[in-house]
């Protein structure tokens, strides 16, 4: 099963969309490429998201993430959401649940609790330790699931970091098929480009759950 060349939306409610963003596709817009965000898609789709900061965009994605984006429809939902997923107080609840493929296999069910921090002003990686503060530690918790040994379901827990996934697998030898960042190894010189395989599948709002469609490197093996 192929993703959307586009994004669309999955769930649609007074206070709140969901999003399905496609891999290759920016949160936000870039200087470097305007057309290839779903801050500017709403823009063009829902053009009264533009009253809103971002669009209503209430948390990021990185650009080779696929699935659930959260946008908001008032200003009071947006700094809900906002707080919400940086882990303030909030009279919001988010719930977010990841598929994985790892280069290499891990145990049934397994979690870290690290802690993550940019290495310098402008690094595309981030440092991984097991020790710092309560602000910069972020916590997963896996389940393999279908028949394969690297393909996890992994929910973040409490408020997420930047390449918290995606770092977090690397710091325990299983890095992401894809993520050369991340110690992927590298394809054929000739191979098109692989994004990370790592996608949004699941977010609940409020107890609303909403769920992405499978990406074709999952939708064998997830039932």
């Amino acid at each position: 099963m192929q993703g959307p060349c586009e994004p669309h939306i999955i769930h649609e409610s007074d206070d709140w969309i969901v999003v399905n963003k496609p891999a290759g596709w920016h949160t936000v817009r870039l200087a470097s490429s305007p057309d290839q965000s779903v801050e500017g898609w709403l823009e063009e789709h829902r053009p009264e998201q533009r009253a809103w900061p971002e669009s209503g965009i209430a948390h990021r994605l990185d650009a080779g993430t696929s699935g659930c984006l959260a946008v908001a429809r008032s200003i009071e939902m947006f700094e809900s959401l906002r707080a919400a997923f940086q882990g303030r107080f909030s009279r919001a609840t988010v719930r977010k649940v990841y598929l994985a493929e790892l280069t290499a296999p891990v145990k049934q069910v397994g979690d870290f609790s690290l802690h993550f921090s940019n290495r310098y002003k402008g690094s595309k990686k981030v440092s991984v330790s097991n020790r710092g503060t309560a602000w910069d530690r972020g916590e997963c918790r896996w389940q393999r699931v279908g028949g394969k040994s690297t393909l996890i379901r992994i929910e973040l827990v409490g408020a997420g970091r930047r390449h918290q996934i995606r770092a977090g697998m690397a710091s325990v030898g299983a890095p992401l098929v894809g993520d050369l960042l991340y110690g992927a190894p590298a394809g054929a010189p000739d191979a098109p480009h692989v994004w990370p395989h790592l996608h949004a599948w699941q977010l609940s709002i409020n107890g609303i759950k909403c769920e992405a469609p499978l990406p074709s490197w999952a939708s064998t093996e997830v039932a």
